[in-house]
């Protein structure tokens, strides 16, 4: 289900692990976040847009 959220970085979270938890890509994460740089500290919020559909693929997975 699409739909958007607040969410407050945890201490063993990589974008990855964020944008499958909210159904949406690492590239969508920097899109709506733009002062993004590279992986959050804990304590960041983020700005994230859930997109309904299939799960992003696994970086590095083969197509």
């Amino acid at each position: 289900m699409a739909g958007v959220v607040g969410y407050l970085v945890q201490p063993e979270d990589t974008l990855w692990k964020i944008a499958k938890k909210y159904y949406t890509t690492v590239e969508r994460i920097y899109e709506v976040n733009p002062e993004l740089t590279g992986e959050p500290e804990a304590g960041t919020w983020l700005l994230l847009v859930k997109q309904a559909g299939e799960l992003p693929p696994m970086p590095g997975a083969a197509m």
